[in-house]
């Protein structure tokens, strides 16, 4: 009877099977809010108690990663099914512990689902990283336009502070007027109640929403992420990203969407991965600080040391002053690498703000567009287990240089301020370097080849100090705000010497030029409004005396990158003394000594001549009454072109009075001369 028993149970269950429905559910998840840094390789899971799913790390609910933000999984159910479930993400699939989302709003603090009788597709569902909220949680208040939530991650960008200044992003939003001009701000991440189950600080990410409407769709949105000094759209921009080849861009799609985190600036941690315990004493003279009003005695200074890896953690080390004098020390002990180097800069607080020095590393060559902030950072040297870093040199040029701090302070009164450039640098190494050193356009195509397009298309004047940054290349040229002038007019002082001038009038509640009505100011200068001058992320820095009522900014072309610009000597405002060099490989089939250029000129030419055989060469000047004063070439030169500069001196060293000279060529039998004309 028993067997009877079982045979129709085991039959009826059978029927029951092969009669239960199955429906396929699939499922998308967005881990724009999991708070920690989610990548492609990220194990994120659907967990619950109905198969195929199970609340273990063997679950069958492994979601794959589509594009982006979006993940997705297609599970089968039975229908009428009453699924509970959650998502647990694993930002590296091999740590432990658990990545679960928090109570979502139910009855059993999980995500509930009734399936129906036929294949469906849920909605979108964003990892809930707030109890309380609901299973179709959005982390931004949906509205009738296109809602576009962005987000960056601030861990590897070692010069924010997020003590004092924010997160936003400035581009083609129409919260930010679509046109660069205005910041869309972002708001610093908390940790979520899933504090402790992930390694990552949520307060690196900072996010937020902007709206498009539905005419965008299709456009491309240009923007950047940006660094300001306060918190609403009426802040001042910091620091751009310098390092994001064009623009970050987007197509905007019919639907709300989330642009996938990243980091800001393309600044990637590194892992530290030193073995050396090292003793570390740091010594600087912080007198020019002091006189260019970046530094009050009694402000708090110390070094952050350790940046890129080069110890195993970012330290701060406390400064001291020594009595009676303007030098500071400080000493920590560290694990870096003997022999290797160290990543460090000052920093000093005051008012209860961080303040970072102006520091550029002339001689730091990255490996990669992404490692170009490093040059804003110092470097030494570990050659013993004690070592001692002195930066006390009164040069602007000396890797080992005084600290420069800008300063945040208020100006204490209006001060017509005059911003003026001397572009001899920019003019001489036009016309003395082989090949020709084109000042490139580091965001455009407004390249400078020839020594006459400097003269010919102008000089602006771009940055903070003129009330922000604005879009180098054409607006930038024909914006006449910023035009530099040298004729005589707006401060300028010799009209045709080649040293350009702007006035601006500041004052302590200036918003329109300025800098926010800072003592402390961020400038740059463009030919034909181009970012031609330096690098990416460098520019001058200059600190104004409010103690007058009028303050001039001397500046010299290209001295934020004076290793392009070596045709000029910046510390003796000179060009470098006169070079012989021989013009490529071609053999000429002539003698020939051409015009000099530039002719009239001052205190600078150029000659250029030719000798199709080899052997002895004869350069000379001659005053008008025959007398000798300087020799430029005396010397056996093989068969080429040759280039030539003279600064203007004789053979003394000493400058030569404004007038005609004969410059003349002797070679095998070949005598040729030519007039030229120096003005001053």
């Amino acid at each position: 009877m028993k067997r009877v028993l079982f045979a129709i149970l085991l039959v009826m269950m059978t029927y029951a099977a092969a009669g239960a429905q199955t429906v396929n559910v699939t499922f998308w998840m967005n881990t724009a809010t999991v708070p920690d840094t989610v990548t492609p390789n990220s194990m994120v899971q659907i967990r619950g108690g109905t198969a195929p799913l199970t609340w273990s790390d063997d679950t069958g609910g492994q979601l794959q990663h589509v594009d982006g933000d979006l993940w997705s999984v297609t599970l089968a159910f039975n229908a009428g099914d009453m699924v509970d479930y959650k998502f647990n993400v694993r930002t590296d699939v091999v740590q432990g512990g658990d990545g679960w989302e928090s109570n979502v709003n139910t009855a059993n603090n999980n995500r509930n689902l009734v399936v129906g009788q036929s294949d469906t597709t849920l909605p979108v569902q964003f990892y809930n990283g707030t109890s309380g909220n609901d299973p179709l949680y959005r982390p931004y208040t949906e509205t009738d336009t296109i809602d576009v939530y962005l987000r960056i991650n601030m861990q590897g960008f070692a010069n924010f502070n997020a003590d004092n200044e924010f997160v936003g992003t400035r581009g083609q939003w129409p919260e930010g007027n679509g046109d660069w001009s205005t910041p869309v701000p972002l708001t610093q991440e908390t940790g979520s109640d899933n504090d402790g189950q992930f390694t990552y600080p949520a307060d690196n990410f900072w996010s937020g929403v902007t709206h498009l409407p539905a005419s965008a769709i299709g456009d491309t949105i240009n923007y950047k992420f940006v660094t300001l000094d306060g918190p609403d759209a009426s802040a001042g921009t910091k620091s751009w990203e310098d390092n994001i080849p064009d623009n970050r861009k987007f197509i905007v799609g019919p639907n709300d969407t989330t642009v996938v985190w990243d980091w800001f600036d393309g600044a990637v941690p590194i892992r530290a991965s030193n073995s050396d315990t090292v003793d570390l004493t740091f010594t600087t003279d912080i007198t020019r600080a002091i006189q260019s009003r970046g530094f009050t005695p009694g402000d708090t200074l110390f070094a952050r040391v350790g940046f890129a890896g080069t110890a195993n953690e970012l330290v701060d080390v406390p400064m001291v002053s020594i009595e009676g004098t303007s030098l500071y020390f400080g000493r920590d002990t560290l694990v870096a690498t003997l022999g290797g180097v160290i990543e460090y800069d000052y920093r000093l607080k005051k008012f209860g703000q961080e303040i970072r020095e102006s520091y550029f590393d002339f001689d730091f060559v990255p490996e990669s567009q992404t490692e170009q902030g490093r040059a804003e950072r110092r470097r030494a040297s570990i050659d013993a287990q004690a070592t001692t870093i002195t930066d006390a040199d009164d040069d602007d040029f000396s890797p080992h240089r005084q600290p420069f701090f800008p300063s945040n302070e208020v100006l204490s009164q209006n001060v017509l301020m005059t911003f003026e450039v001397d572009m001899r640098p920019a003019i001489f190494e036009l016309l003395f370097s082989n090949p020709t050193d084109t000042l490139l356009d580091i965001q455009g195509g407004r390249d400078i080849a020839h020594p006459d397009s400097v003269l010919k298309y102008g000089v602006r004047i771009n940055g903070l100090s003129t009330g922000d940054w604005q879009s180098w290349g054409g607006t930038l040229n024909d914006d006449t705000t910023r035009t530099m002038y040298d004729d005589g007019t707006n401060g300028d002082a010799v009209a045709g010497d080649s040293i350009y001038t702007r006035q601006y009038m500041f004052s302590p509640d200036s918003m329109n030029v300025g800098t926010m009505g800072r003592v402390g100011q961020v400038f740059k200068f463009g030919v034909w409004g181009g970012d031609n001058e330096g690098g990416f992320g460098n520019n001058h820095v200059a600190n104004v005396d409010d103690s007058q009522s009028a303050f001039t900014i001397h500046a010299q072309f290209g001295s934020i990158d004076p290793k392009k610009y070596d045709h000029w000597d910046y510390n003796a405002m000179v060009s470098n003394p006169t070079s012989v060099e021989r013009v490529g490989d071609f053999v000429p089939g002539k003698f020939a000594l051409d015009h000099n250029f530039p002719n009239p000129f001052n205190p600078e030419t150029s000659i250029t001549y030719s000798i199709p055989r080899s052997g002895d060469v004869k350069l000379t000047v001659y005053n008008l009454i025959g007398q000798q004063i300087a020799t430029l070439v005396a010397e056996n030169q093989v068969a080429g072109n040759y280039h030539v500069r003279w600064n203007g001196q004789n053979d003394a060293g000493r400058q030569v009075a404004s007038g005609f000279y004969v410059y003349k060529l002797e070679a095998g039998n070949f005598v040729q001369t030519r007039k030229m004309l120096l003005l001053k």
